[in-house]
């Protein structure tokens, strides 16, 4: 028999599967689902290891990594993904961040050494 309501979800929850949280009632597949004592997705988990891929084998596995992290922090926030996985997720977010900034100075690098050289030889 229903007892209370789940804050997240609406549905009615018995006595037995109901949980308490910071949020207050959650049934037990949203409790789950927001990740209290539960563990990181795989996406959490990809972000942050394509990040530090990204620093070891030429950092475009790096800027991959920043956007599931991106979509990851986004997921956790709608509560469609485990809290468990946002320190995850925001370390692969500033990995990402830092192949896209070492990308994008390279290659900026690259075009003025480029120019320079072809100035050189005019």
């Amino acid at each position: 028999m229903a007892v209370e309501i789940c804050h997240r979800c609406g549905r009615f929850v018995c006595s037995s599967c109901l949980e308490l949280s910071g949020e207050g009632v959650l049934c037990t597949e949203c409790h789950e689902r927001m990740g209290v004592g539960g563990k990181a997705s795989r996406r959490a988990v990809t972000s942050l290891v394509l990040g530090i891929l990204g620093l070891n084998c030429g950092l475009v596995p790096g800027v991959f990594g920043l956007w599931l992290a991106h979509q990851e922090l986004a997921a956790i926030a709608r509560g469609e993904a485990p809290v468990a996985g946002r320190n995850l997720a925001r370390g692969g977010q500033i990995l990402g961040y830092v192949n896209l900034v070492i990308l994008v100075l390279g290659l900026a690098a690259l075009v003025v050494f480029g120019a320079a050289i072809r100035s050189a030889f005019d």
